[in-house]
């Protein structure tokens, strides 16, 4: 049962993220692919694909312990 809350949470919380955030992190942590395969997926390079996991990630990171039923 914690594992659908958690589920629940982190699906809420993506949510949150512009579209094209969520995309990235359904493709990496969905999907698996690695950066290097997103990045020739959407068309930009691995650093920037780096970059915006990182920065969704942090975002993701601050509502939960802002808020850990969001």
């Amino acid at each position: 049962m914690a594992g659908v809350e958690r589920n629940l949470t982190l699906s809420a919380v993506v949510r949150r993220l512009p579209e094209v955030e969520q995309e990235l992190v359904r493709l990496r942590f969905v999907e698996g692919l690695t950066q290097l395969e997103i990045a020739e997926r959407v068309g930009r390079s691995q650093m920037q694909i780096s970059r915006m996991l990182a920065r969704s990630l942090d975002r993701l990171r601050g509502w939960v312990s802002e808020d850990p039923a969001a």
